[in-house]
């Protein structure tokens, strides 16, 4: 080097910084209550809905496929939301919301199944086998753990009003 001139300026090394990503926050419980109920309470008059009907003198089978899609379709619905929550499920209801929604989509393929028969008979043999009073429903079940662990009412009905 000659008097005068300076060295060269070492070149910075550049080396990408990582930024971890963050763990979303599971919802409050309160916050956790609102968004199931949000999702479920629809559903859950749409299966009022069709109850009515499958209990009407003389079955109307237009009513019943019909009411028998509708709920198909709300169950679809609820699964979408519970799998897409707004934030993570508390830790304490992960495995019911998870047990929950495998046994809604054993809902909505009884309500698919039910809203394409075309006969009366086929339509009672279908729901009669779907409503087994001395079985409790899967979804039920995990629903009413869901309802105990977020403080929310058992009574379906009345949460949802």
């Amino acid at each position: 080097m000659s008097p005068g001139t300076s060295a060269p300026a070492a070149q910075a090394s550049i080396t990408p910084t990582v930024t971890p990503t963050p763990t979303p926050t599971p919802m409050l419980p309160e916050a956790a209550g609102a968004a199931y109920l949000a999702a479920v309470c629809p559903m859950n008059e749409v299966g009022t809905d069709l109850n009515t009907t499958m209990q009407a003198s003389p079955l109307d089978i237009v009513a019943a496929r019909r009411d028998a899609g509708l709920y198909r379709d709300s169950v679809k619905a609820v699964i979408q939301k519970i799998t897409a929550p707004p934030a993570p499920w508390p830790a304490t209801v992960e495995e019911d919301v998870s047990d929950f929604v495998e046994a809604l989509y054993t809902e909505m393929s009884h309500a698919e199944t039910l809203s394409a028969i075309e006969t009366r008979e086929g339509i009672i043999a279908s729901w009669n086998a779907w409503n087994d009073p001395t079985e409790p429903y899967p979804a039920h079940v995990a629903s009413q753990k869901i309802r105990l662990k977020l403080n929310l009412p058992a009574d379906s009905k009345a949460s949802c009003s």
